[in-house]
């Protein structure tokens, strides 16, 4: 098997993980600075690290359930808000002056498009995804054949469900 077909294969392994070509990216750089072990080529991950990446994981998890298009700009800004929102909420405090300026900064863009991105990647997955899937995050709180959420409601949702079930 050729070289370029066998990557392209790992690639769409790691998609189906739920796993982006950053994420890809990521690990070929910690891989990079490895001291290579007889026999094995493996790197024990932190606990940190593996914390990291299961709520990655988590949060694209749910995302997908909800009918979030993974090709939509929003999708990265909504995944990146939720992991940033769980690990210190006390941004979701100040989403205009500190999250979307923060994200912008991360994904090289400005405050502005984000904003807008992470609402038409919303709206689009809220008209796509199905009552059953939307109640148990929004409950009795929401017109589901009117209203969506803003974005600060919809990242304030999740996140709050999130650190519930992880009793913090």
């Amino acid at each position: 098997m050729n070289t370029k077909r066998r990557a392209v294969e790992v690639l769409e392994m790691f998609k189906a993980d739920g796993y982006t070509l950053d994420d890809l990216i990521e690990l070929m750089r910690q891989l990079e600075n490895l001291p290579v072990a007889k026999g094995s080529a493996k790197k024990k991950m932190s606990d940190a690290e593996a914390d990291d990446m299961a709520l990655k994981k988590r949060v694209t998890g749910l995302l997908q359930k909800l009918g979030f298009l993974v090709n939509h700009k929003g999708y990265q800004y909504v995944r990146a808000a939720l992991i940033k929102g769980y690990k210190d909420p006390s941004l979701l405090e100040h989403i205009t002056k500190g999250l979307y300026p923060e994200l912008a900064k991360e994904f090289n863009t400005t405050p502005i498009r984000v904003e807008r991105n992470m609402r038409l990647a919303i709206e689009a997955a809220w008209n796509r995804s199905q009552f059953e899937i939307l109640h148990p995050y929004f409950g009795h709180t929401y017109n589901f054949d009117r209203n969506k959420p803003t974005n600060s409601e919809f990242i304030a949702k999740i996140v709050d469900k999130f650190l519930t079930e992880d009793g913090k």
